[in-house]
């Protein structure tokens, strides 16, 4: 063996360790990296003031203060006057009308709302289903949808006015009865509006508590996160350091089919063991060894198989003998 074809020998061995080195500490680092990029820490979402929500929040608790009139007033009032006049069956009918009424309230809010923030999610959002979620919250801290929820809380006032309107054919009774309506629309407001003012007021106390939170957590947090950055930085470094000396010395000389650990690990065996003095004769040699492997890993399949079928036959045996025995 000449000397010229010990230093190529020596060389492809060197050559193909260095690989082997650049393929493992490539993997073991992208997985030290997933690691360091799950310690970052994410700061807490502010929370936004609600005073922007003031009108559609009175409207809304006036809707509340409607229906809890009609629930604890309107409904034992029925009873009590058409329970003299005209006896159960028509005061059930009228209960049955405001608590149509009381359900066809909360429908048609909830469709103006729906179909509202529908549109203009459709009209401003830009297509992706995080975006749409994104753009919902923001509209929801806006005043778009003050005019629907007056909407949906206007019309069952004037459908309850064409009922009582309706039951009554006395001029007088039909004035004071809207008298009567008007000065409800403007108490339920009113309430309403005490009620929107003391909600803000705790909510926008809660959301000064957590904004303070998460002010005096984001310095400790900020220095955990630049900590982790420089930690990722470093492995990221030294991953385009490998990836470099891939791509200048063996990219398109070692055939991507074998750029796997193990594969390279091998052919530096048998280079190492003089079965193979060239790149090409160490793939040779590999592929030949791989296929005499698989030829081994099925013969041993089909003689463990053999042998699971001669246990069950013997065992067969073993129980047909006992059977035999006992018969007799």
């Amino acid at each position: 063996m000449g000397q010229g074809e010990t230093t190529q020998r020596e060389e492809l061995r060197d050559w193909l360790g260095r690989l082997s080195y650049i393929l493992r500490s490539s993997d073991h680092l992208h997985q030290k990296l997933g690691h360091v990029r799950k310690q970052y820490k994410q700061p807490d979402y502010w929370q936004p003031w609600k005073l922007a929500q003031f009108l559609a929040n009175t409207i809304r608790y006036s809707g509340f203060a409607l229906l809890l009139l009609f629930a604890v007033v309107s409904i034992p009032l029925v009873f009590i006057a058409d329970g003299k006049q005209s006896g159960a069956a028509k005061s059930l009918v009228n209960v049955a009308v405001l608590i149509i009424l009381i359900l066809l309230y909360y429908g048609v809010c909830k469709l103006t709302y729906f179909v509202t923030e529908r549109v203009l999610v459709k009209k401003l959002g830009s297509g992706s289903e995080a975006l749409e979620r994104q753009e919902r919250m923001r509209i929801r801290g806006k005043e778009y949808l003050v005019l629907p929820v007056a909407v949906g809380h206007l019309v069952p006032f004037l459908l309850l006015w064409l009922m009582m309107a309706g039951g009554s054919t006395n001029g007088p009774t039909v004035a004071n009865e809207t008298l009567m309506l008007a000065i409800g629309l403007f108490v339920n407001l009113v309430v309403g509006a005490v009620a929107s003012v003391v909600t803000l007021l705790l909510h926008n106390r809660k959301v000064e508590a957590h904004n303070m939170a998460e002010t005096a957590g984001a310095e400790a947090r900020n220095i955990h996160n630049q900590r982790v950055y420089d930690s990722e930085k470093e492995l990221v470094d030294e991953i385009n350091t490998l990836v470099g000396e891939f791509t200048d010395t063996y990219l398109g000389n070692f055939p991507a089919a074998y750029l796997r650990p193990g594969v390279v690990d091998y052919m530096w065996q048998l280079v190492t063991n003089h079965r193979a003095s060239t790149l090409q004769e160490a793939i040779n040699v590999y592929e030949a060894d791989a296929r005499q492997q698989q030829l081994a890993d099925q013969q041993r399949a089909i003689l463990d198989r053999q042998n699971q079928i001669l246990a069950q036959q013997q065992y067969a045996n073993t129980v047909l003998v006992t059977n035999m025995i006992m018969n007799h």
